[in-house]
């Protein structure tokens, strides 16, 4: 008995030995990642031909066109939001139909927009 428990301690003694062992630990050399942090965005843009084709002919357009660019409304934020909204239903259900003021009258709390958080 006194044999069986003195070979399994050695066993244990032996296996946790290995896995304490100090492991190395491989560093990553840097790749192609020390090339998008340290190189800023505006240098690998012009590094590009067709962007920075690009680039110059929109910055002597917008010399010559003063409403240049024009704005797309259904590619602008508020646009898109109030789409949205107006797709989605309420989560309370039904909408309410909107009242009519008349001219002159005072608005109360709940006359007014309620804003979502």
């Amino acid at each position: 008995q006194k044999k069986k428990t003195a070979a399994i301690k050695s066993k244990v003694k032996v296996a946790m030995a290995a896995s304490t062992a100090p492991k190395t630990v491989v560093k990553k050399t840097g790749g192609p990642n020390i090339y998008k942090r340290y190189v800023p965005y505006i240098i690998r843009a012009c590094l590009n031909p067709f962007t920075l084709i690009a680039m110059t002919r929109s910055y002597f357009v917008s010399l010559c066109d003063i409403n240049y660019p024009k704005m797309d409304q259904s590619q602008t934020l508020r646009s898109a939001l109030e789409e949205k909204a107006r797709k989605q239903p309420t989560a309370s259900g039904p909408a309410k139909p909107t009242r009519k003021m008349k001219p002159g009258q005072a608005k109360t709390i709940s006359d007014l927009p309620q804003l979502s958080a």
